[in-house]
């Protein structure tokens, strides 16, 4: 196996090219992976947190990352089984090729993971890794003469995947920040009173027109506070959704800064609706970690929410953000359940198709 052919054919793109009804905005943001050690600094990167126990696998298409994928880690005893949960998002996306990566601890082989893997996989495993703490080895093909040395992945490694701003960040369109561990993530979506509170949305005017006003304006200035107001209710998050799938990154990560702050001051239990849009926002910006976080404090607050239930299924299939961002491009203003008067011609020309 000729890994670092593999590896330095890896092409991470965090901004995938898109189209957002008025001008197409290709991404200047790539890392050409050309070790076994830079793969291991760029991991937590990719993920957008520092996976602990956990198999990642990194699905490319001739040479270009697609997803990154991560779960926990399956028991050994219980390895076909996982093996063929592992592998069933890989059916919603174009593949040629997976790298997988075993992040544990414990540095036995986990041989039955592997070979349960390599029988189940429709495309080719072209790299077995486990990257232990800062360590990470390529473990070959299983035999017993296979494999190579432990290897330590160097502060230069990790400088050069964080320079390049491989993950995204809320609001952060130039330099990303470093990987958080998930629990940072989610607590970014966590409750924090603020010293100003009202009382709550139930005792403030809701006017879908300010938040028409607010997504209107170019380039987008996210205010959490008509956010947190107007975004509560069905309509205010169709209508964050309807635009944020014409957005272009920028002013989806601006968006998503707004969502993430409007979140954090709204008690828990009344956040879904919230939440659905934030998630939404988040996986077409490819920040799955957020995506995940936000899902999770959506069904925490309604665990009946229809829209967080979709939006969960999506995310857990592996729907690209492509696909996520077609199906609400491909909804009309009209069928939006929206207040009258709400809608004026600035957004409509601001998000209409030219």
């Amino acid at each position: 196996m000729d890994l670092d052919r593999t590896i330095g054919a890896t092409q991470a793109r965090t901004n995938p090219e898109h189209n957002d009804g008025c001008n197409n905005h290709p991404t200047d943001l790539s890392l050409r992976l050309t070790s076994v050690t830079a793969l291991g600094a760029a991991v937590p990167h990719l993920l957008g947190f520092h996976p602990r126990e956990s198999l990642v696998l990194l699905w490319l298409n001739e040479g270009e990352l697609v997803v990154a994928q991560r779960a926990d880690l399956a028991p050994e005893v219980h390895a076909d089984v996982y093996a063929d949960a592992y592998l069933q998002p890989a059916r919603s996306f174009a593949s040629t090729e997976v790298i997988g990566i075993v992040v544990s601890a414990d540095r036995v082989d986990h041989d039955g993971l592997w070979a349960a893997l390599e029988d189940r996989c429709a495309v080719p495993l072209r790299a077995r890794l486990h990257l232990s703490g800062s360590q990470i080895r390529d473990v070959g093909n299983g035999t017993q003469d296979s494999g190579g040395p432990w290897l330590w992945v160097s502060t230069e490694d990790r400088q050069r995947v964080q320079e390049a701003g491989v993950a995204p960040a809320p609001g952060q369109p130039g330099p990303r920040q470093p990987a958080l561990n998930r629990e940072a993530i989610s607590r970014e979506f966590d409750y924090r009173p603020q010293a100003d509170e009202r009382g709550g949305e139930e005792n403030e005017s809701v006017d879908g027109s300010d938040l028409a006003v607010m997504l209107s304006s170019d380039p987008l200035q996210a205010s959490s506070d008509v956010l947190r107001i107007t975004a509560f209710d069905t309509p205010g998050r169709d209508l964050v959704m309807w635009c944020g799938a014409r957005m272009n990154d920028r002013d989806r990560r601006e968006l998503l800064r707004g969502l993430t702050a409007a979140l954090a001051a709204t008690p828990r239990g009344r956040g879904a609706k919230l939440a659905a849009a934030t998630a939404v926002v988040a996986w077409l910006i490819g920040d799955g970690a957020r995506a995940n976080a936000a899902i999770d404090r959506c069904l925490a607050d309604d665990p009946a929410d229809v829209m967080g239930r979709l939006i969960d299924d999506a995310v857990s299939a592996g729907l690209p953000p492509a696909a996520v961002e077609s199906m609400f491009v491909g909804v009309t203003l009209d069928e939006l359940t929206l207040p009258q008067g709400v809608v004026d011609e600035v957004l409509i020309g601001r998000y209409s198709p030219r």
